[in-house]
């Protein structure tokens, strides 16, 4: 067997297999012996066709295992006779096959390989970060104004006609030029304001009666905030069911005891404000480790593999999607939609791709591994978001189950690789504000985060296991 390396790029190969006939033909003569048996050719019975007929009826078939007798038999060794020019791969394929009328082989193997840089080491360099606003005192009264907004009731009112701001309750649909439906909602409850999903439509209902019907068209904006509305004619007819008003509770003791496990209005304040604090401080290290990374990827230039960067972009774009319908604002997964976006999360996705290789080089170097007592404590905050009764064994199951026990390792190693790097930095706050420059977490789902009470957390979405 004859094999050689040709280098596409700093992190493709193509692997290319030269087999003679004596290598081959023991297994030609097994498999063309095994189609021998089950051939079905007119004129011959079962096992008595000649083999040149059986390899003229069944010749693609015959290639086929000769193909996969070559990937699972001859390809592991060349790997090994190439190793010297090769590295880590993490992608291969089988690209070329060809076999001859003597049954000599040539194949050739797509690779693809995590790339190969010399790794520097952080010398303290001084990174600026933006300062923060702290206003506790502001944000924890901001805090209790959603607080009680969540909690405000909503009722029906006597009134003659539906004022601007009032809250209704509506049968609306909408269908498009092309007449199909985009919206059909039998009880749609609305505030008539200028903001939101529906803000083009307010002007049309506001006036109407209770009972009222009424037909009328909009046109929609060229606004992604519209979804599958963006820039559509929509043609609506409108049942108004009834008008209502928003009942906002006091913001006392009463409305403590609603969050569950708080007595006094003082205690509730007391836990938004710790809530607070917690937020800022992981703000200021999501900032530092932002600053961090960029600094370290000025200091690495190396290409990453393209299907990384595919699978990165894709995993985005699906997020995207799921996202969007969690706002409230659906969105068409059309084929000219999905290759739009994805096409957008490259260039980011190709920046994560580069940021965890660097992480799992950092994480190697100093051999930063996940310890079990570590691995238990996600575990166990995993498990309090299944709900009460749910144990460690029982997520540790399901996790393994579906594969994903390794995002859970990689999350902790990636937390402890950046918390060593960030002893190596020296940090210094700027105020940005008037820079036209915004500060972005590692995590972009970081800045959106809102501070509840503490007794809220068991009714968030399930801890994530995925970076």
């Amino acid at each position: 067997m004859e094999t050689r390396v040709e280098t596409l790029s700093p992190v493709t190969r193509k692997l290319l297999i030269d087999l003679k006939p004596e290598e081959i033909n023991e297994e030609y003569k097994s498999v063309i012996t095994e189609f021998k048996k089950m051939a079905k050719i007119p004129g011959f019975r079962k096992n008595k066709a000649p083999l040149h007929l059986v390899e003229a009826r069944y010749r693609k078939e015959i290639e086929q295992e000769i193909i996969r007798f070559v990937a699972n038999d001859k390809y592991p060794t060349a790997i090994e006779e190439a190793k010297d020019e090769l590295g880590t791969i993490i992608r291969e394929e089988i690209v070329d096959f060809k076999m001859n009328p003597d049954h000599s082989v040539s194949a050739g193997f797509y690779v693809e390989l995590l790339p190969e840089f010399e790794l520097k080491e952080l010398d303290n360099p001084t990174l600026t970060i933006p300062r923060q606003e702290k206003n506790l005192d502001e944000t924890t009264k901001k805090v209790l104004a959603d607080l009680q907004q969540q909690r405000a009731q909503i009722k029906p009112i006597d009134k003659e006609q539906a004022e601007k701001n009032d809250f209704v309750e509506l049968k609306l649909e909408g269908k498009n030029k092309e007449g199909k439906t985009l919206i059909n909602n039998e009880a749609l409850e609305l505030q008539l304001a200028d903001e939101g999903y529906f803000a083009p439509v307010v002007p049309e209902i506001v006036g109407m009666k209770a009972g009222e019907e009424k037909s009328f068209t909009v046109n929609y904006p060229d606004d992604e905030r519209f979804g599958m509305l963006k820039s559509e004619t929509i043609s609506f007819n409108a049942n108004l069911n009834q008008i209502m008003e928003k009942t906002i509770p006091e913001l006392n003791d009463d409305l403590a005891k609603e969050m569950g496990k708080f007595d006094t209005l003082a205690e509730l304040e007391e836990d938004i404000r710790k809530n607070l604090v917690e937020k800022y401080e992981q703000a200021e290290k999501t900032a530092k480790q932002r600053a961090m990374m960029d600094y370290l990827l000025s200091q690495h230039d190396f290409e990453v593999p393209p299907t990384l960067v595919h699978e990165e972009a894709r995993s985005m774009t699906e997020n995207y999607f799921n996202q969007m319908a969690q706002y409230g604002i659906p969105m068409e997964k059309d084929e000219e939609k999905i290759k739009a976006v994805y096409e957008q999360s490259k260039i980011e996705a190709e920046q994560r791709v580069k940021e965890g290789i660097l992480l799992g080089r950092f994480a190697e170097k100093y051999e930063v591994k996940a310890d079990e007592s570590e691995i238990n404590e996600i575990l166990e905050k995993i498990a309090a978001g299944f709900g009460e009764g749910a144990t460690v064994e029982q997520v540790r199951k399901i996790l393994e189950e579906k594969g994903e026990m390794e995002n859970v390792e990689s999350r902790i190693r990636q937390d402890k690789v950046f918390d060593l790097l960030l002893s190596k930095v020296t940090f210094e706050e700027k105020d940005m504000s008037h820079e036209g420059h915004e500060a972005h977490g590692h995590e972009e789902a970081d800045s959106k985060e809102k501070v509840e009470p503490a007794q809220k957390k068991a009714s968030e979405p399930k801890e994530k296991t995925e970076e």
